[in-house]
């Protein structure tokens, strides 16, 4: 005899005992032909449409239970239709994940428009019906959050949401792109003058004052002024200035100096500018959206990193020097373009002023701000350690005397290709909420990587730990700077970024000085595994002086 409690007989029980073949409680809409997303136990096949089956695996057939429960089966039999097909959609296609819970939601709607046709039991078998829609398209959701390609791709969103950011990234990128081609053409220029190495290693001390002093004051200024303007004004500026290196490139005899002068003043721009632009996405976005709008901006300068040196080759070829510096005043050009496009953006606040008491009120910002400083912190550590570039060449002549240079060339390109493929597999850069974690481990990945590279005899491996250590370290980039963006009042962000601009800019040049000791000290080999074994309890320590930074949350960004 049945129960009376609305439930089949025992015997037609799975044999599993409860929960079906997987041994858990399930809630499904059954059909005659199909069951989407069946995990467990027989499936009602009686009618047209669907019987809800909830419990231990039991199945559930016409006749059984009382007549309030089968009742309620034949009123809620059109809803199978509907049921069936978004079940359908959702498994088999892997549809809006919405698409899940339509016909259980319509079955929630009918089942509540029943009214007094129902009997107590059939109305909670109606209730039970709406509560396991909720609960399983929930999980389809989830399910497919992360079976969606944006897993294994960058998240798109920041440039489908905002046509302000859409320009700016477009006329950033193009920008990129030029500055990559020409720092290229510089040195080659340098180098075809001279035949000297000095003379070329001298562009980089030309370039040393301005990467730290004009980040800094940039930061002031794009705190105090209207942008759009601000960044008119330097690619203007910037553009003037490759026109005049073009000149220079078809006189007969080039001049030495001007490429000097040039990269100098080409520096600080381009440092200057770099604070309004890098905050500019925090007021066009949500703040969730930064880590994938920072992913973004990261993935095409990586990118162009990659490409603009080839391009360079080519074109320095094809056009000449001239023409290459002409090219970049192309490329300013589609800059202006896109930036006069987007709307006005002033200062967020009309007491900000440029002056030296505003940059003093920005490092004045510092104090006491442990998560800020613990992303300035965080990059000098690994950069001052573990950031073993100097010694490449020793490193390219030690696995091979023979083609040295081939290998040296690999090794550089070894790091951008880990940061590229880094920024490829960003999609889900912006739900990491523990971003202070995220940045620590980065680096230890970084360190450990760099150990492994010195200890490497062979070039497969050597490139690999480079990749490696190239994509812990965009990582550690991406989330440094979605804390300035989102953990930063709108009013002092310019002139942190502009200190973290100088902060990142020097650290790399520490390091080459640090490594290239202690490999004259001892052996390059020595020089980098300890780095990057000193990177790694480096990072030990800052997790002892600011412990709120490891447990930094997304969703309440604080300084």
């Amino acid at each position: 005899t049945p129960p009376t409690t609305g439930w089949p007989a025992e015997s037609d029980a799975d044999p599993a005992g409860g929960g079906g073949r997987l041994g858990i409680p399930q809630v499904e809409v059954a059909e005659p032909d199909h069951v989407p997303g069946q995990v467990g136990g027989e499936a009602a096949q009686g009618g047209d449409g669907g019987v809800v089956q909830e419990g231990h695996g039991f199945g559930a057939r016409p006749g059984q239970g009382p007549l309030a429960f089968e009742g309620a089966r034949e009123e809620l039999r059109p809803l199978g239709a509907g049921r069936r097909q978004s079940g359908r959609l959702s498994v088999h296609g892997l549809g809006r994940p919405a698409g899940a819970g339509v016909g259980a939601e319509r079955g929630g709607e009918r089942g509540e428009d029943l009214g007094d046709s129902m009997t107590p039991d059939g109305q909670e078998q109606a209730t039970r019906i709406r509560q396991a829609a909720s609960r399983m398209d929930q999980m389809i959701q989830e399910l497919l959050a992360y079976s969606r390609l944006s897993f294994i791709s960058m998240d798109l969103t920041p440039l489908k949401v905002s046509r302000d950011f859409r320009l700016l990234f477009f006329g950033h990128s193009v920008s990129n792109f030029g500055d990559e081609i020409v720092a290229v053409a510089i040195p080659f220029q340098v180098f075809k003058i001279t035949g000297s190495n000095f003379a070329v290693g001298l562009l980089g001390l030309a370039a040393l004052i301005p990467v730290f002093v004009f980040p800094i004051i940039g930061g002031t200024v794009a705190d105090a002024v209207e942008r759009r303007r601000l960044v008119t004004v330097t690619h203007a500026l910037l553009a003037v200035m490759s026109g005049l290196m073009a000149i220079n490139a078809l006189l007969p005899n080039p001049l030495l100096w001007p490429m000097y002068v040039f990269t100098f003043f080409a520096a600080g721009l381009y440092t200057f500018n770099r604070p309004a632009l890098d905050t500019w996405p925090a007021r066009l976005l949500d703040r969730d959206l930064l880590p994938s709008s920072n992913a973004l901006d990261a993935g095409f300068g990586t990118f162009a990193g990659m490409l603009g040196p080839v391009a360079a080759g080519f074109l320095l070829v094809a056009i000449k020097p001239a023409g290459v510096y002409l090219f970049d005043v192309a490329t300013f050009a589609v800059v202006i373009l896109a930036i006069r496009l987007m709307r006005p953006s002033p200062p967020a606040h009309e007491d900000n002023e440029v002056s030296w008491a505003a940059v003093k009120a920005g490092f004045r910002f510092l104090k006491g701000k442990r998560n800020v400083q613990s992303v300035f912190l965080a990059d000098l550590n690994a950069m001052i350690f573990g950031f073993p570039m100097a010694l490449l060449p020793a490193i390219a002549f030690k696995l091979s005397a023979t083609h040295p240079a081939q290998y040296l060339g690999y090794l550089y390109a070894a790091p951008a290709a880990g940061a590229f493929l880094a920024t490829l597999l960003s999609g889900r850069a912006k739900d990491v909420r523990r971003q202070g974690r995220a940045i620590m481990l980065s680096i230890v990945v970084w360190g450990g990587a760099i150990v492994v590279f010195g200890l490497s005899h062979a070039l497969w491996l050597s490139l690999v730990m480079l990749a490696i250590a190239g994509a812990g370290d965009m990582v550690s980039g991406i989330y440094r700077l979605s804390i300035i963006q989102a953990a930063v009042e709108d009013r002092f962000r310019g002139r942190l970024e502009g200190i973290g601009m100088a902060v990142w800019a020097t650290g790399p040049a520490l390091g080459d000085f640090e490594s290239g000791a202690v490999a004259t000290l001892t052996t390059p080999a020595i020089s980098i595994v300890s780095g990057g074994l000193i990177t790694i309890v480096g990072v030990g320590i800052l997790r002892s002086f600011a412990p709120g930074f490891w447990r930094y949350d997304a969703r309440h960004p604080t300084t």
